[in-house]
Parts: C-alpha cells; structure tokens; sequence
C-alpha cells in the first residue's frame, strides 16, 4: 500500500506525458514494486563481485616446508612414546644349517653287527654334505673289532636348526668272529651234549656291510644316526670249528652244519654322538 501511495503522483504525472488519455497506472504500480526487489538483489551481486575479484588478486596461501622428525626424536609426553615408535621389524631368518657345517662328529655306536662289534666309538668328517668319510673301533665278545665307513646322503633337507637325511652307510670291518649261540637250556640236553657243542670261529674275519638309516644333526651338536642293514664275511674260507664250552679246536660234525658258516647277517645299529665345527 505505501508503493501505491508514493507512487501516485509520479504516475498521474506520467500519464499527462504520454498523452493520448492512455491510462499507464498499472504498470507505473508494478514498476514501483519492482525496484523494492530488484535493488537488494543488484546490491548482493555487486558485492559477491567484488569479493571474488578481491580473492582472484590476493597471493596463494604458501604452506610451510615438512620436516620429517624421527619418533625417537619427538617431544611426546611420558607413558606416548610407544605410540610413536615404528614397529620392531621381525628378526631375519637365520641361514640354514646343513651336514657340512659341523664336519667332524664323533659318536658312539651300539648295536647287532655293527662295524664295530656289540659297542665302539666312530669318528666321521664332512667335506660336502652329501659324503662323510670315518673310521671306528669297538669290541665284541672276542676281541678288537676296527673299521672303515663312508657315509653317502642321497637325500637331505637342511632347516634352520637341523639337518636331516637319508643316508646309505658302506663299510669294510676286520676283527675275530665266532658263530652266535644261544642256550637257554630248553633243550633238556646234560652236561655232557653241552660239552659237545661246537661252533664256527674266524681268528680274523673280514666284512662289508651297507646300512639304510636316518640321520639327524643339530646346530647345537647333537648327532644322532639309527637304521639296520646287511653284512657279509668276505672270508667264509677261513673258518674252523670249536667246542662251544672250552673253545677247543673240533672237526666239524654234529650240530655244526657244514664247514664254512652262513656268510649273511643282519644288522642294527645305533649311533649317538656330537658334532663339532673344525
């Protein structure tokens, strides 16, 4: 209502000057009306403007240059240091220890025809894990048994603290043999058929044996070998007879079948021991 009262005057006037007894009050009004909208829009625009063209001008924000700061060298707070530290890296896989590593073992070796009798001590050295060259010496229940051996290691499996392998163990051994006799008195026989028990004897035989076994060495030293095999008497030829009770000479007869024993054996053996790294 106040537009259309101020704008009374102003559009009588403008009705005189377009002449022609034309009425022009309608859009004189609207006019009116229109410049209360218009002008705060023009002034809105006018300012968001310049505000843009300010900004345009103004120089770029430059940020400051990063410094990478260590988090051991952090000014943190007591109790948030291990927040700040990178995590420990793992620690790295030690190298693999394999047969070659600890060349020389020594052991000692126990079992049923064994290179070395009943009992002994062997001593091997590595060069390459695949071959180990020995020696040993033991005893058996006639005297001094000595040996010679090779160990070949077809396969082997290195790990982190151990060595394991396969091994086929060749060896030649020489030493005084007689035959095995168990009696455990079931044959109701008297002193007299004992007394007539013979046997066959080898005042120094000669054997090559070849054992199968599995074999286990650890970086601490520990050896160990376990596995069984075969033996033969090279010189079944040399063998005699005796009685079982006196050691006597005898000739072959009796309970002993044939003049030459049974050249095979099977055997066992056993090998418990250390290793060190020379």
């Amino acid at each position: 209502m106040s537009a259309r009262r101020t704008s009374a005057p102003q559009c009588a006037r403008f009705n005189e000057l377009s002449g022609r007894g034309r009425n022009w009050n309608g859009a004189c009004y609207l006019l009116g009306m229109l410049r209360y909208v218009l002008a705060p829009l023009l002034g809105m625009s006018l300012a968001t403007t310049a505000s843009v063209a300010f900004a345009q001008d103004a120089a770029p924000y430059e940020y400051p240059p990063y410094e990478y700061q260590h988090p051991d060298t952090l000014d943190l707070p007591e109790g948030e240091e291990s927040l700040a530290r990178e995590p420990e890296p793992p620690e790295p896989v030690g190298e693999r220890f394999d047969f070659d590593q600890r060349r020389l073992a020594v052991g000692a070796m126990l079992g049923f025809g064994t290179p070395v009798g009943l009992v002994g001590v062997v001593a091997m050295y590595t060069p390459v894990t695949p071959v180990s060259l020995g020696v040993g010496a033991g005893t058996n229940d006639h005297g001094l048994q000595l040996s010679a051996m090779a160990t070949l290691r077809p396969f082997s499996w290195a790990r982190r603290n151990a060595a394991h392998a396969i091994s086929l163990t060749p060896a030649w051994s020489t030493g005084p043999w007689k035959a095995f006799h168990l009696d455990l008195g079931m044959a109701h026989d008297g002193p007299e058929e004992r007394a007539q028990y013979l046997r066959h004897a080898v005042d120094q035989a000669h054997w090559l044996q070849f054992d199968g076994s599995y074999e286990l060495m650890t970086r601490g030293g520990f050896w160990l070998r376990a596995g069984y095999g075969a033996a033969w008497m090279l010189n079944p030829g040399d063998a005699h007879c005796e009685f079982l009770q006196t050691g006597d000479d005898a000739p072959c007869q009796g309970n002993v079948k044939g003049d030459e024993p049974d050249s095979g054996i099977i055997t066992v053996t056993i090998v418990l021991g250390t290793t060190l790294d020379v």
